[in-house]
């Protein structure tokens, strides 16, 4: 009988373990986290797993369990997260997850067949629904019991792993989920893909790292005590620390080697000496088993090397026995006990031996993919990679295109482009690649070109677009070198080159066919689309008509909608309001008759803009808090919902619901958008800062937005963020910096069709010419050069029979300022605009134009009670809604212009916070307490979804009111006074 190998007592780890426990604790109370587990091979990440394991299921928990495997320079998609759920399948009763939404669980039976939902909804592959739908089922696992997921040796893991892995660590909130990761730490060069999300994960708030050292002499004479089952001699403790270095699997190796008197003098040596021990039909298996690369069963063991199960039934049990190999709990499936072991036998291997065994795994493979145990696109990706091992090129193009289609459906995009990469690398050396591969050349570049795009990996999609348009085109396939060339306009609109984006929509429509299809239907809708969002509407209008009409003719409901989306804007901005309203009504009815995930966000965000362009401010917020909900219930909350959060935020910014607005602003931010994802809520967080009062505090927040729409040409993105901008400057009193701006910015788009965007841009400008005149006038200063006339022309041009109420209130704004840039004082303009505002609920706008408005009146020499009510308005207004820069010029004035403000009709003025706390603002002491306890900036800002830069101003301002000189002074002066 085999002497035991490991150690039956848990050998140096205490702390450690207790490290887990307590992380697990906290996650059964609603604080979920992340762990990170790190150190060499062979100290012990695993044990430590299985011991935390242990104590999870003996609390009550969920333990969900997966490993990530290597596979040569392959990678198989979702690996864990396969096997967590295969778990999943087995220890939950089946209605558990019938409260999870169907598209969610649909996607997630990408992975694991089980999983799939009665009915199954149509649509394409989408990694971010996948991603909602792990989420929510482990939000939906916690409410029964905490869950424990374990992910191990992530250091292997695929892209679309390691990105679903991030995306938990971000978003998990009060979920009562813990999840843990090991890695290797002496395989992370420095340009590991793991190291930078590792840097991404440890920066989070509720992520911990343990790292594992090696043994200490006094813990090695303890592990061998219990290997020996008696006390070891000094001599033999002193040897196998010295020659292990403190590693305990090396230690048990060496100890498992060689007699007490003799160690071998590497790792290497003892593995193999332990290997040859074995019969020669164990070696053989353990050699099928390296090359295999990951567990597998019996089953499959026995097709590859040729035999009956039963004839394999003796040397398994030897290899078993000899605690070299394992097997695994319900499914029966064999692995080594270490990686290690695995890898030591695969590199004694001949070339030659290796490529016959590959092709032996390959053929069992391929004669019973089942048996293999694994999800459709593991086994293709494996398949793939044992036929390339191999040497089998004609079989490793045909496994690499069916890999890359299996990974694209199950969402693992990255790994399906690197297939697809693989199978364009071998194409040239097969022959006949075509008629083998069963698709084109140029079919297989669109493909992966395609999926690079989704991948997000837009420059390389561009190119690779590029070549299969023209392939397809010279091949005579002009509908398909069409769709290719429309994919090429989506990818490098994506890629923020929405010019060049344009030109590419119009090359497609040029290369479809005239006949009426739905291919042809869909590329003139995507044009159409396209030049709507360039703000070249009148073109758009009559393409999206033609689409419109060709879908229907055909059937074709998809384009259909798409068209009736774009041609929905068109209209309104052209030719009846109302009626565009109900053409995006019809094409958000056909997305939600379809499942068409994307569309219905998009139907959501255009729906709402064109009822807040009617005057519908409060409907329009409704209608985008209604849309989140429906994003999330079919899995396109992270979507869609920044966009529609920033939408949202926005308009109850413009209705005065600043505390609304701002933890709408918070929540969307906890969602850890990128790109103009994130653009909505950082410009309302300015503008709701900027409004509030702290235009300083807004700058970093317009520094964030300026970074991404720096290079845009869309009025959409870039004219609310001139407007910002500009009313940024203003409120700091810097108007030259405004005016510099604004001609910049209506040079630029000035000529936009979207009025409603524009109008706010033609006010800021004229306010910023009225405040640089007034102040030369003050100075008793040469006159700036007189713009006036040039931007009132261009407010006349925001007015026609489809401006909304907002642009008249707007444009009343804008002439009301020329007249105070001309001395004319323009009482009756100022309240005009004043009146139109106050009929769109929207007090910041009234309360300045009646500021503005009892000043000009003043200047006329007005007086009397009814400008003093006209000034108690304003006043009123701002201070209800906290405007404390506009309060404090309302009530300037009011003592200038000695108007008396009526005590009893007086609402309460926004006071700063009581004196003992030094004038700090509630967000000035959720900062200050961070700063007692030691934080820096940027986690600061990572724990208050704040940038780094608004961290710094708010710190500066607290030394400023504590009037102390450093962070230390100001936390102790916090503790002295129980200011946090």
């Amino acid at each position: 009988m085999a002497r035991r190998v490991s150690s039956p007592s848990f050998v140096g780890r205490a702390a450690e373990l207790t490290a887990l426990r307590d992380a697990l604790e906290r996650a059964a109370t609603g604080a979920p986290g992340v762990v990170l587990v790190a150190g060499e091979s062979g100290v012990g990440k695993s044990r430590l797993l299985s011991e935390l394991a242990a104590a999870a299921l003996e609390s009550g928990a969920l333990v969900l369990r997966g490993d990530c495997i290597e596979l040569g320079e392959g990678e198989l998609p979702y690996a864990p997260i396969v096997g967590a759920l295969r778990d999943l399948v087995r220890l939950v009763e089946p209605g558990t997850l019938d409260e999870l939404p169907v598209a969610g669980r649909a996607e997630l039976a990408r992975l694991v067949p089980e999983l799939a939902p009665a009915a199954a909804p149509r649509g394409t592959p989408s990694q971010p629904v996948l991603f909602e739908a792990a989420l929510a089922l482990f939000a939906r696992l916690a409410e029964d019991q905490p869950v424990l997921l374990v992910l191990e040796d992530v250091h292997w893991a695929d892209r679309s792993t390691r990105d679903l892995f991030a995306f938990l660590a971000r978003n998990l909130r009060r979920e009562r989920v813990l999840v843990v990761a090991s890695y290797r730490s002496d395989e992370l060069h420095r340009r590991h893909p793991l190291r930078g999300l590792l840097a991404e994960v440890e920066r989070l708030p509720g992520t911990e790292r343990v790292a594992l050292a090696r043994l200490s002499l006094a813990e090695v004479e303890e592990q061998l005590a219990g290997i020996l089952e008696s006390p070891p001699s000094a001599d033999l403790v002193a040897r196998v620390h010295a020659r292990s270095e403190g590693n305990p699997f090396f230690a048990e190796e060496l100890v498992a080697a060689g007699a007490e008197d003799r160690l071998p003098d590497s790792l290497r040596d003892a593995l193999m000496l332990r290997i040859e021990a074995l019969s020669d039909e164990a070696q053989g298996l353990l050699r099928v088993l390296a090359v295999a690369g990951r567990p597998v069963p019996g089953a499959l063991l026995a097709t590859a090397v040729g035999a009956s199960d039963d004839a394999l039934s003796s040397p398994l049990r030897e290899a078993v026995t000899h605690n070299i190999v394992t097997v695994t709990d319900a499914e029966g499936q064999f692995r080594f006990r270490h990686a290690l072991f695995g890898e030591a036998v695969y590199d004694d291997l001949l070339p030659g031996e290796r490529a016959r065994l590959h092709r032996a795994v390959a053929q069992a493979l391929a004669a019973d993919p089942a048996r293999a145990g694994a999800s459709e696109s593991i086994g293709a990706a494996e398949l793939a990679h044992h036929w390339h091992a191999a040497h089998d090129l004609p079989a490793a193009l045909i496994s690499a295109v069916r890999a890359g289609i299996a990974s694209r459906s199950a969402g693992a995009l990255a790994e399906a482009a690197r297939q697809f990469s693989v199978a364009l690398e071998l194409w040239d050396q097969v022959p006949g690649a075509e008629e083998r591969a069963g698709i084109s050349h140029g079919a297989l570049l669109q493909q992966t070109g395609e999926t690079a795009h989704l991948a997000a990996d837009h420059d390389q999609a561009a190119a690779l677009l590029t070549l299969a348009v023209h392939e397809l085109e010279d091949a005579g396939d002009a509908t398909a070198a069409a769709l290719a060339q429309s994919q090429l306009g989506r990818c490098l609109w994506a890629a923020g080159r929405s010019s060049e984006g344009l030109a590419a929509h119009s090359r497609a429509v040029e290369l479809m066919p005239a006949t009426p299809t739905a291919e042809r239907a869909e590329v003139l809708a995507l044009l159409a689309r396209t030049l709507m969002l360039k703000d070249r509407v009148p073109e758009s209008l009559p393409v999206a008509e033609e689409a419109l009409a060709i879908a229907r003719a055909v059937g074709a409901r998809q384009p259909e909608g798409h068209a009736l989306n774009t041609l929905g804007v068109d209209t309104a901005q052209l030719l009846d309001r109302e009626a565009g309203i109900e053409h995006v009504r019809a094409a958000l009815q056909i997305a939600e008759e379809l499942g068409a995930r994307e569309d219905i966000g998009s139907g959501y965000m255009n729906l709402g803009d064109l009822i807040d362009q009617s005057g519908r401010i409060e409907e329009a917020a409704e209608l985008a808090i209604e849309g989140i909900a429906v994003c999330e219930r079919v899995g396109v909350g992270r979507l869609f919902g920044p966009f529609l959060g920033g939408e949202i935020s926005l308009r109850l910014i413009r209705l005065g619901r600043y505390g609304h607005a701002e933890r709408l602003i918070d929540q969307g931010l906890r969602l850890q958008p990128t790109g103009l994802a994130q653009v909505g809520l950082h410009q309302a967080r300015a503008q709701l800062l900027i409004e509030r009062g702290e235009p300083e505090l807004a700058a970093p927040e317009l520094e964030l937005v300026r970074n991404i729409v720096a290079r845009a040409d869309d009025v959409q993105w870039l004219a609310p963020f001139v407007a910002t901008e500009m009313e940024l400057a203003l409120w700091r009193g810097d108007a030259d910096a405004a005016a510099g701006v604004a001609e910049r910015a209506l040079s630029r788009l000035g000529g936009a069709v979207y009025v409603s965007q524009i109008a706010p841009l033609h006010a800021h400008a004229l306010r910023a010419e009225a405040d640089r005149r007034a102040r030369a006038r003050a100075r008793s200063e040469p006159a700036p050069p007189d713009r006036t006339g040039e931007l009132r022309a261009g407010v006349g041009d925001l007015l026609g029979p489809r401006s909304g109420p907002e642009v008249h209130a707007w444009a009343a704004l804008a002439r009301a300022e020329a007249e105070r840039a001309d001395d004319g004082a323009g009482a009756a303009g100022f309240g005009e605009a004043a009146g139109l505002f106050a009929a769109l609920a929207m007090p910041f706008r009234t309360a300045y134009a009646r500021f503005r408005e009892v000043e000009a009146a003043l200047a006329e020499g007005a007086r009397g009670r009814d400008v003093a009510d006209r000034l108690g308005d304003a006043r009123a207004l701002a201070s209800e809604i906290g405007a404390t820069l506009l309060l404090a010029e309302i009530e300037g004035l009011a003592r200038r212009g000695r108007v008396p403000l009526a005590t009893t009709d007086e609402v309460e003025a926004v006071a700063p916070p009581p004196s003992d706390h030094f004038g700090l603002t509630p967000r000035e002491l959720e900062v200050l307490a961070l700063v007692a306890e030691g934080h820096t900036n940027r986690e600061i800002g990572d724990q208050l979804y704040m940038s780094d830069k608004t961290a710094s101003v708010h710190v500066s301002r607290i030394l400023s009111k504590l009037s102390v000189r450093n962070r230390g002074e100001a936390a102790a002066t916090a503790h002295r006074l129980g200011l946090t």
